[in-house]
């Protein structure tokens, strides 16, 4: 299930940051509903949490400057003892550095696939 906020996310334009080639029209995801997204919903959330903590980890690694040639193990030891409020929930990390199964927002659905119409059918019992 995506968090509250979800349904009025808005990307920012960093399409104007790139180079003229790699732009992308905004017109290219004006009718696009994440809630109705399954892989927007139960794949590209969890992956922009992932980016989103890659960053964050980096900074802490290396507020500032040119990067140590301790990053790698200081990209490790940044996820002790921190959190943030992901699109998936509040994410944190184990000693082991595996995001904590109990800090992400799941949902599990039941759904039968109807064989006459071919499409799956959300089991509600």
């Amino acid at each position: 299930a995506l968090r509250t906020g979800m349904s009025t996310f808005t990307p920012p334009p960093y399409s104007d940051r790139l180079p003229a080639n790699w732009s992308t029209s905004e017109s290219v995801f004006s009718d696009f509903d994440i809630n109705a997204s399954s892989i927007g919903r139960d794949i590209a959330t969890f992956m922009y949490d992932a980016v989103a903590a890659a960053g964050f980890l980096a900074c802490r690694a290396a507020p500032q400057g040119p990067l140590p040639t301790t990053f790698g193990a200081n990209f490790y030891e940044a996820r002790r003892n921190w959190s943030f409020d992901g699109l998936t929930g509040s994410v944190s990390f184990d000693e082991n550095g595996d995001r904590v199964v109990a800090s992400g927002t799941w949902s599990l659905s039941n759904v039968l696939l109807d064989a006459a119409t071919n499409e799956f059918e959300l089991v509600l019992k």
